[in-house]
């Protein structure tokens, strides 16, 4: 069975399937009805009209003039075309700008640029559910602001922020707003004109249309002014030159239309299923809950499962989708940006998943993820060194032993080839040494004999490892056990040093570090850092064993413990 026959999506923060009914009403834009809307034809003049209805459907669903709406490639050119356009258009008069260190990268990416370009960023506080500071926002909201930007709800957090009240505050002193509605549409009312913002963003495929379309919405009459980001034809009333992607924007206004006629229903259904999903992690241990309970989007979900990497546990349940962030954020690894400015401590954030729920999510899907959930997460808090998060290795649950645990994922692994990695296997090898780390029965947590030489690696911001040798008399490496819990690559490296240690002559020369074993895991350069804590490791573990073979030979020579062996 592949994962593809039996999988649960819980990622529609990061994008959605495209609706049957939207892609059905774009295929006669890609095929028979292809003119070029800016041609005076009557080829032209039905693409036209099929964009003119687009609009109307956008403006329609976010409170607005359909000739405000202008279409783009996504979220992150409207994004960038609101900050920078506003920003260089406005010229030498307001030089101050004003947003979230817990926005999306596309602003905080625009306001690098911009503050390059001269201007000053603030970023206001927020407090430690992400939600915003307003009497910080009072206060930093002058005359000598140009620009508010603001997300209506935060991607990674689900917390839904109050854009009408920062959109008074920015009329009373004169100040462009733009809300960032990428997160909201189709999942929250929206309405722009109620709110009074003067820029709005948003993308298609978060609502169930397709990649590579979106929209920046202006007030209009009067609207504040933009630099356009590209010159050409004049489209887009000289904002965006270029040909109209017609299939895409017939396929993001049909999208709009069905998330308008979805709206007095959708969000109560799809809050359930968050609110289901939480409870049912919430009975376990070492568990906890971002964000803001009471200003929560429905959509979102966002948790620590303590005591485990989640990128491990991404690998641990591939069936699953979720995701560790925002996809953006996933792209460059590390923590999130979000997490890092809520001041959360580095465990926190190294075990913290998103799950996100939508038009396709259903009753079961949420029972059954949260299954998987958490035994997967007791699985690997079995595994870990840490002893706080040791828990009892016959049963993850009440219900689910161990053995039926493996049993059941066995299913999901790649296919094992040869038990020695070559080099370009790549990814293969990655795949096949993480399936040993978790179904292996040689190199298991609760397989250390107490006359193992021990050594240890890590932290809780990185991710920790244990390595445990046996040694007969002659010097040969007769067992090896390890126990990590970390990022995937860890993981990996500790089951390739595993094997590769298996058999060794004790002697330094017969030692794996300082060669490139690693090379054949096909890991960048930050993964291979990641990897080499396993080195580490059993490095220390090397030489605890080795003294402790010499003290057999000698009684009378002090035998280091596993505690010495780290400090050296």
């Amino acid at each position: 069975m592949s994962s593809e026959e039996h999988s649960i999506y819980l990622d529609y923060a990061a994008t959605t399937p495209v609706d049957e009914r939207v892609a059905q009403a774009m295929w006669p834009w890609l095929t028979e009805h292809f003119g070029n809307p800016a041609s005076d034809h009557a080829w032209g003049r039905r693409a036209r009209q099929a964009v003119a209805t687009a609009r109307a459907h956008v403006a329609s669903l976010v409170g607005a003039q359909p000739e405000g709406v202008l279409f783009t490639s996504g979220a992150t050119e409207a994004i960038n075309l609101a900050l920078k356009g506003r920003a260089r258009f406005a010229g030498d008069g307001r030089r101050r700008i004003v947003t979230l260190a817990t926005e999306h990268q596309a602003v905080l990416a625009s306001c690098r640029a911009l503050q390059r370009e001269g201007m000053q960023i603030i970023h206001a506080p927020v407090g430690p559910t992400g939600e915003i500071d307003m009497a910080a926002m009072v206060d930093l909201l002058d005359e000598q602001v140009l620009l508010l930007s603001v997300a209506h709800v935060n991607g990674e957090l689900g917390v839904i922020h109050p854009v009408a009240q920062l959109a008074a505050l920015c009329r009373h002193h004169g100040i462009a707003c733009h809300v960032d509605a990428s997160q909201s549409l189709g999942k929250l009312p929206v309405d722009m004109a109620a709110w009074g913002i003067d820029y709005l963003s948003f993308s298609s495929h978060k609502i169930h249309g397709p990649k590579g379309a979106g929209g920046l919405v202006i007030r209009r009459q009067p609207g504040p002014g933009l630099q356009p980001l590209l010159d050409g034809g004049g489209q887009e009333g000289g904002l965006r030159g270029g040909t109209l992607a017609t299939h895409q924007i017939v396929g993001l206004g049909e999208a709009a239309r069905l998330a308008q006629e979805s709206l007095p229903h959708e969000p109560q259904r799809i809050a359930a299923y968050r609110d289901r999903l939480w409870s049912l992690l919430a009975s376990q241990p070492d568990v906890m809950r971002h964000g803001s309970p009471q200003h929560a989007a429905p959509h979102i979900l966002s948790v620590a499962l303590l005591g485990i990497d989640a990128a491990s546990l991404l690998y641990a349940i591939p069936q699953l989708g979720f995701s560790r962030g925002s996809a953006c954020a996933n792209l460059h690894g590390g923590t999130s940006h979000v997490l890092r400015a809520l001041g959360m401590k580095p465990e926190v954030m190294r075990a913290t998943v998103r799950l996100s729920f939508g038009r396709n999510t259903t009753d079961d899907e949420v029972e059954q993820a949260a299954l998987w959930l958490v035994e997967a997460a007791q699985w690997l808090r079995a595994r870990s060194p840490s002893g706080r998060h040791r828990t009892d290795v016959n049963h993850v649950n009440q219900t689910t032993s161990v053995v039926q645990y493996r049993a059941r994922r066995l299913e999901w692994q790649p296919v094992a080839g040869d038990s020695m990695p070559v080099a370009g296997q790549g990814q293969h090898v990655h795949a096949v040494l993480m399936s040993n780390h978790f179904f292996s029965d040689e190199h298991v947590a609760w397989a250390f004999a107490p006359d193992m030489a021990l050594g240890e690696a890590g932290s809780a911001h990185e991710g920790t490892v244990r390595f445990g040798l046996a040694v007969d008399d002659h010097g040969f490496v007769s067992r090896v056990c390890y126990q990590a819990d970390g990022p995937p690559e860890l993981l990996a490296a500790s089951s390739l040093l595993a094997e590769l240690a298996q058999g060794l002559f004790l002697e330094p020369q017969a030692a794996l570090w300082g060669t490139a074993w690693h090379r054949p895991l096909g890991l960048t350069h930050q993964q291979v850092f990641m990897a080499l804590l396993a080195e580490e490791a059993l490095q220390r573990a090397w030489h605890a064993a080795q003294d402790n073979l010499l003290a057999r030979k000698d009684p009378g020579r002090t035998v280091k413990n596993a505690t010495q062996a780290q400090v050296d």
